[in-house]
């Protein structure tokens, strides 16, 4: 017997060996033991499956997709059954595999080394992942020199995945119910990039357009115009807000003006800020000059904030603190220990974000930059002796807490228009520890000589709980605790004790109790729940207020409502309270002729209803339908009534949002008056690089002032800047992440609003979105600095791409060519090194489009040629894809293929 695993050509050598000698051999023993030999041959023959010959099928392209991901590649076509180049799928989708040439047998699994698998192409036995073993179809698999192929329902058995092929699409896409290891691979790498991108806040790419600094220039005016008509008179009120760049920062002038025509009497106001950014600099970020806000009370938490009544200052302010929150605190050290060499998995949220194994004495520690708020923290261990463990930890990190070695500082002088005097404000705030942060802050009357100092500690205590200390002398001191966590709510209970003639407490209170519960929504049941209670303690009486809300919704029914409860506990008189219950309905739908109608949008239906306990009787209703028009007007109808009073109302309102103002209208009825309310808004932007004016109803001149116009070009001539005569691009999707991009598909230009002055953006071109294939960003993804109140003008450049084709061919005596197929090629880039791999077809012929202009080399797979034992002339050629309005493309890129016996060497499969 031959020995299992033995090629179906080598049997019939063998039996054709065996066939000449007996009816050479003249001895009838020795021709009747060949006889047998023959018999058992022919016999094992019978036996062995049939495979489809790649001759007697048709070569083709078919594109293999899995999730997000797509990998061209050549395929066999017999009649019904498109055949798939197994090794090169299980590289594609990362599978582990192991192949024996001599047996023919290929093993491996998929993620871990429970999901195995085995396929003998030899007997055509398989093992699935399941761990069943059967017989593949012969007529499933095709073999050549360089890779197995098989069916996709074979395919199917043995990765327990479905795998459904077009023919007309020329696709075969693939469906599973686990993730594939390439799935995981680009999982893990997301969220180390994610996390990497933690922990320095923000990863940016490229600069292209850095920050300009200019005397004067830009503008952005917001405007509102309002009306009010009575019976009486009619008030007009303007509004404006001018936004210029000046010396480089920010200029915001507010101008306020009323005119009431039956009294004739008028009111102005004019406030003015200046602004200049230092963009994110360690020790100063800002600084302010004009109207300013003192917020040294401000701790960074509604239960840490303590009034400050001189809160309105026309001075100056410096500040080291960044306009935008950040959102890591800091890197968090784990550390455990498990069994030797055991898998570990970290999930942060229920996102892997790492996987190592543990030294063999078993300690394993990871860092990981947490965020504010809550983050969950799950360990899962895999034990090589298939034990498995599973840890969950909850670490809340509050907003007010910094850093450790963090220190934020605000100083804010001037004059406090309210109570005309004159004040200094400052706070410093710096973080201790990862779990300590304190602040001291000062407010300091010039005018009268007195201080209001006061400090504030902040612990982050065991899970999800945290506590604050502040304390003032001869005012106040305050604690308070809380505690929170996604999965049961957020507690936060608080006490501040006041002391006698308190400077910050106008009302004589002697202390202050302050409970809040946020319950998260349980599952199951589609209402939250909310509940507050505060309560003052005056010397001579107590009072409290008491608050119960809860919303949720059911389908298209929004339900909300609120019981609310006040009381007061006097010490010499009788007790009062009051209280009442107010709820709500809303219903949002659609009609069910309406449904196909471009036209009408949704309608909605709502109710609301105050009902009194005390009295135990309704004492307000109201109802309330509005209907949505073209997507840009909208008309409502409200009608209140006072059961107690019987006094109604009844208006209607007209909203119309356009893309450059917006409009609002509004008629209201009632027993004693009639009234119409109208008003208009938007603002205008002037581009002064491109001398435009763009109409917008969202521009802002203050804060978020920064402004772009972003335009796409065809870049001919490769200097990277746009020249006369060349071609503009519409409809390219961009995306500005923190920004508003605003601009048709047809727009010359796209306008970026809602930009932070002196901070760093990215743009990302959605290049899958282009009309043409062939034309792509030069700049894949890059960055700017907005600067205030000013268009800066971007300008995007594009290229029409190249392209390659030429023929692999062996050559004989005579000249003629024959063409190779499968073979690959590899198209590498001078510049970025980037490997592209292209299949050629059947007639050995390849192509390949979208080159960036630039010098690239190409060959023939090395390790293809080794098996092959082949080389070819030339070994490589080198390239030049050139810029052109039409795509540069290079043709006759040949390659001979040539047995080695004549190069005089062997190519090793891995050589360069």
């Amino acid at each position: 017997m031959q020995k299992p695993g033995i090629d179906r050509a080598l049997v019939y050598a063998y039996a054709v060996v065996n066939l000449t000698l007996y009816h050479l051999n003249g001895n009838y023993l020795v021709r009747a033991t060949l006889y047998i030999k023959i018999a058992l041959m022919c016999f094992l023959l019978s036996l062995m499956p049939s495979v489809v010959s790649c001759s007697e099928a048709v070569e083709g392209v078919f594109s293999f997709k899995y999730v997000n991901f797509e990998k061209d590649m050549i395929v066999y076509i017999q009649e019904d059954a498109v055949y798939f180049p197994v090794f090169e799928i299980f590289d594609f989708l990362r599978i582990y595999k192991e192949y024996d040439p001599s047996s023919k047998i290929l093993s491996g699994y998929v993620s871990t080394e429970e999901r195995s698998y085995s396929i003998d192409f030899n007997t055509y036995e398989a093992t699935n992942l399941q761990g069943d073993s059967y017989q593949i179809e012969k007529d499933s698999i095709i073999i050549n020199e360089l890779d197995m192929y098989m069916t996709a329902s074979e395919f199917s058995k043995i990765l327990d995945v479905e795998i459904f092929v077009s023919k007309l699409g020329l696709v075969g896409l693939l469906k599973s119910t686990y993730e594939m290891p390439l799935l995981e691979e680009y999982n893990l790498r997301y969220n180390k990039l994610k996390l990497k991108g933690l922990a320095s806040e923000e990863v940016f790419a490229p600069l292209m357009y850095g920050r300009d600094f200019k005397i004067i220039d830009g503008g952005v005016v917001n405007y509102g115009i309002n009306t009010n008509t009575n019976k009486q008179s009619t008030v007009i009120g303007l509004n404006t807000n001018l936004g210029m760049q000046l010396l480089g920062g920010e200029l915001a002038i507010n101008n306020s003006y009323i005119y009431n025509t039956y009294s004739q009497t008028k009111f102005q106001n004019i406030r003015y800020n200046w602004q200049f950014p230092f963009n994110k600099n360690k020790y100063l970020n800002s600084l302010r000059i004009g109207y300013v806000t003192g917020n040294s009370l401000n701790f960074g938490s509604s239960g840490s904030n303590i009034r400050n009544k001189y809160s309105n200052l026309q001075g100056i302010s410096i500040s080291n603190r960044e306009m935008d929150n950040r959102k890591v605190f800091d890197e968090f050290q784990f550390e455990d220990i498990a069994e030797p060499y055991s898998l570990i998995e970290i999930y942060v949220n229920s996102r892997l974000v790492k996987q190592f194994r543990c030294e063999e004495d078993g300690r394993y520690s990871f860092a990981l930059p947490l965020t504010y708020g809550n983050s969950i923290i799950e360990t899962k261990i895999y034990s090589p002796s298939g034990q498995r463990d599973y840890k969950k930890e909850t670490v809340n990190i509050p907003g007010m807490m910094l850093q450790p070695g963090q220190v934020r500082y605000t100083l804010t002088s001037g004059k406090d228009i309210n109570y005309e005097e004159y004040i200094v404000d400052g706070i410093v705030e710096t973080g201790i520890t990862d779990w300590l942060s304190t602040s001291v802050s000062n407010v300091y009357n010039i005018d009268k000589k007195e201080n209001l100092l006061v400090s504030n500690s902040t612990f982050r205590l065991m899970g999800g709980a945290y506590s604050s200390v502040a304390y003032s002398h001869d005012n106040f001191y305050r604690a308070m605790i809380a505690y929170a966590n996604s999965q049961i709510g957020h507690y936060e209970l608080s006490y501040m004790k006041y002391k006698t003639d308190s400077e910050i407490d106008k009302y004589a209170r002697e202390a202050e109790y302050q409970l809040n519960v946020n319950l998260p929504r349980i599952p199951f049941i589609p209402f939250s729940l909310r509940l507050r209670a505060d309560i003052d303690q005056y010397s001579n009486r107590l009072t409290g207020n008491y608050s119960v809300n809860t919303y949720g919704n059911i389908g298209s029914i929004r339900l909300n409502s609120s019981y609310r409860l006040a009381q007061t506990i006097m010490k010499d008189f009788d007790n009062s309270y009051n209280h009442n219950l107010n709820s709500g309905v809303s219903y949002y739908l659609q009609l069910p002729f309406l449904q196909d109608s471009k036209a009408l949008g949704r309608t909605s239906i709502s109710t609301n209803f105050n009902y009194d306990l005390n009295i135990g009787q309704f004492t307000n209703l109201s109802a309330s339908i509005s209907q949505s028009l073209f997507r840009i007007l909208s008309i409502s109808a409200n009608y209140r009534n006072n059961l107690v009073s019987n006094y109604s109302s009844f208006n209607i309102n007209l909203s119309l949002n356009m893309d450059f103002a917006r409009f609002s209208s509004r008629a209201e009825l009632n027993e004693s008056n009639k009234s119409i309310n109208n008003n208009l808004d938007g603002s205008l932007g002037f581009d002064t690089d491109r001398f435009n004016i763009f109409p917008n109803k969202r521009l802002s001149y203050t804060g978020n002032s920064g402004l772009a116009t972003i335009k796409c070009f065809i870049d001919s001539n490769g200097n990277l800047s746009y020249d006369d005569g060349e071609e503009v691009l519409t409809g390219v999707p961009i995306r500005v992440p923190r920004a508003s991009v605003l601009g048709d598909r047809d727009d010359e230009y796209k306008t970026v609003s809602n930009l932070r002055p002196g901070y760093q953006y990215n743009v990302i071109i959605a290049k899958e979105g282009l009309k043409n294939p062939l034309v792509r960003p030069l700049w894949e993804d890059f960055s700017f600095i907005a600067d205030p109140n000013t268009f800066k003008s971007i300008d995007i450049p594009f290229t029409i791409t190249g392209l390659i084709e030429g023929q692999v061919f062996t050559q004989d005596s005579s000249g003629n060519r024959n063409g190779k197929s499968g073979l690959k090629l590899h198209i590498i880039s001078k510049k970025t090194g980037k490997d592209v791999t292209v299949n050629v077809f059947s007639d050995g012929s390849f192509y390949h489009l979208g080159l960036f202009p630039g010098y690239y080399d190409v060959y023939v797979d090395k390790t293809q040629l080794g098996l092959l034992n082949m080389t070819t002339d030339p070994p490589s050629q080198e390239i030049y894809i050139g810029f052109s309005e039409d795509g540069d493309m290079k043709s006759g890129i040949d390659f001979r293929l040539i047995p080695n016996k004549e190069s005089g060497g062997v190519v090793s499969p891995s050589a360069d």
